[in-house]
């Protein structure tokens, strides 16, 4: 039996190359590269026997083609904020109750480290 399995890639080698995945289809693997500003796909494509063993292990990679390239952007080092955004929803603001804990639970800290 074949398997194939897709990994959104940073760099066209594996050798230090920031990957992101396993995904079941190219097309995923693609759409996770383009929004991490990724040119690339690493294909691994596995040979498993009758017992569920990987008996073979084939690399490739590829690089998104030329129509959908336009579509990546790659701006240099990203900083945490804008690595977050890919990966996790904004987060809401704090509610007046929130906000009256985390005062009172800040002035306490302050307080006790002035006292230390």
């Amino acid at each position: 039996m074949i398997e194939r399995l897709y990994m959104a890639c940073e760099k066209d080698s594996e050798t230090g190359s920031a990957q992101f995945g396993p995904f079941k289809t190219s097309g995923e693997a693609e759409k996770q590269a383009r929004k991490l500003g990724w040119p690339w796909v690493l294909v691994y494509t596995n040979t498993v026997d009758d017992r569920g063993l990987v008996v073979d292990v084939r690399k490739r990679m590829y690089r998104i083609d030329g129509k959908n390239s336009a579509q990546i952007v790659y701006a240099g080092p990203m900083d945490i904020d804008d690595i977050r955004g890919r990966f996790c929803p904004p987060v809401p603001p704090m509610s007046a109750d929130e906000e009256k804990f985390f005062g009172q639970y800040e002035k306490q800290m302050e307080e006790h480290l002035a006292k230390g």
